[in-house]
């Protein structure tokens, strides 16, 4: 028997087909592709779903489990051409005719010769992960790869101009220092591609930075930000973005149990750790899908003037923007007015140098306070301080002899004594300069991985000198 459900909620209504004689029956969901997810589900699990969300629900029809004919489809389907992502929802809020513009319209701003900072870094580690996958990698990734990885995406984007090549470099470079654990094994994906249909039947994209799989029930979510200021806590729970990818991830792979959140957070060298509960994702799902809703039934694109009107790839033919330009031409012209805005740089710079040092002196104030207190930590009104070590790696000269003559399963004395001179001579048992060292070794890859993560094993760490303060909130 096959029964033909009619489901009517307020921004939809779509068919809903159940075939089989059971209570348990399989779902397919006829046009439009507002709940795919019921594909499997049972029936009365569906209609509870969808009579909470007080939809009215009808058996339209009633009739033998043959297969309808393409011919004559309950219902219409229409292409699959609109959809929505975090990015085109947050320009439509902050100016309907700037999305219109873009999304619509299609009017992109020709390509600069300025190199985009933020594209650019992450262009960078997604090419250093996938050489991680594609070699097969395990340990600290070597100078020598990431030197050429930003060399190259720098000349894709069109070059950049050597204080911001160097500064990229450096973040790039950083983030490596600080993740020298890194496993192939672990990554699953690198830029993950999603589409998914929101339950007002428009699709949701997006881009996942990383995800790596942590154990076999939990996945982590990766995003890169290279934000001047770091995210209050507030800023973490509130992100948009984050809560898309914990909605893609659970409907990728729908078994995984567990799904952490990391923001990577290049100019400070932290990983901040974000949550998502299955009841914020809920509202996270509905809200875009109330907001795709919002676009796709608009009728007008009234310009929105914003304090970034100025900087908006659609300034030029926008007869808004234009009519305040004229108007006040000092206060929204970045144009006929660039030596003032070169000038008011300059003068941000020398604020944030002052700032820096200011800080610095103040940081070493309070570290001098913590060390004459003898601790680790300090609570001051809602705020924990904590001074944080970077560490090294010390390697034992006769240790890592010995490890890198198993592995190289040699036995004449003398080819152990020409094996401890390169060593020691080469590597000063230095982390990149070993690393370096046992690429050159007459080994294959998988050898070679596998002697790395043995000698990393066998070191140890310890603090360098220096270091920086963290504060943190008290929860």
């Amino acid at each position: 028997m096959r029964l033909i459900y009619s489901i009517d909620v307020p921004y939809a209504c779509f068919g809903l087909i159940a075939e089989g004689d059971s209570e348990e029956r399989a779902i397919v969901v006829e046009s439009p592709p507002i709940a795919n997810w019921c594909t499997g589900k049972s029936l009365k699990s569906v209609l509870d779903y969808w009579r909470k969300k007080n939809a009215k629900i009808v058996l339209a029809s009633k009739k033998a489990s043959n297969p309808m004919s393409e011919e004559e489809p309950l219902f219409k389907k229409e292409p699959k051409e609109f959809h929505v992502s975090v990015s085109s929802i947050q320009r439509f809020l902050q100016c309907p005719l700037s999305y219109k513009f873009h999304y619509i319209d299609h009017k992109r701003p020709p390509k600069s010769d300025i190199l985009n900072f933020g594209t650019w870094v992450h262009a960078c580690l997604e090419s250093v992960f996938k050489w991680v996958i594609l070699q097969e990698h395990f340990g600290r990734v070597p100078v020598n790869v990431i030197s050429k990885v930003c060399s190259e995406e720098s000349k894709k984007a069109g070059g950049a101009e050597l204080e911001v090549y160097n500064e990229g470099l450096e973040l790039v470079s950083d983030y490596f220092k600080l993740n020298q654990d890194i496993d192939h094994n672990r990554i699953l994906s690198v830029e993950k591609e999603f589409r998914i249909v929101l339950p007002s039947g428009v699709d949701l994209v997006g881009v996942i930075d990383r995800l790596e799989r942590e154990d076999d029930d939990t996945i982590l979510v990766v995003d890169y930000k290279t934000n001047r200021m770091l995210y209050a806590e507030d800023e973490l729970e509130a992100n948009l973005q984050m809560s898309t990818y914990g909605i893609a991830v659970e409907h990728m792979w729908p078994s995984v149990k567990t799904v952490k959140y990391r923001f990577d957070m290049l100019r400070h060298c932290k990983e901040l750790a974000a949550v998502r509960t299955r009841e914020e994702l809920s509202q996270a799902l509905d809200y875009l899908s109330a907001m795709s809703l919002v676009i796709v039934q608009a009728k007008e694109f009234p310009a929105k003037t914003n304090q970034f009107c100025s900087w908006c790839d659609h300034r030029d033919y926008c007869d808004e923007f234009q009519a305040l330009l004229k108007k006040d031409p000092d206060k929204f012209s970045y144009k006929d007015n660039i030596e003032s805005r070169c000038e008011a740089r300059e003068q941000v710079s020398a604020i944030e140098r002052d700032a820096k040092r200011k800080r610095q002196d103040i940081e070493r104030e309070i570290r001098a306070y913590m060390r004459k207190q003898d601790v680790e930590k300090l609570d001051v009104d809602g705020l924990r301080y904590v001074y944080s070590h970077q560490e090294e790696q010390i390697y034992l000269l006769e240790q890592s002899f010995n490890t890198i003559n198993k592995a190289l399963e040699t036995e004449a004395g003398q080819a152990s004594k020409d094996v401890f001179n390169e060593l020691v001579l080469n590597s000063k048992l230095d982390h990149k300069q070993l690393m370096e060292f046992v690429e050159t070794l007459p080994l294959d890859r998988t050898k070679k991985a596998r002697l790395k993560f043995d000698l990393e094993r066998q070191s140890t760490k310890r603090k360098r000198n220096g270091g920086f303060l963290m504060a943190m909130k008290i929860k």
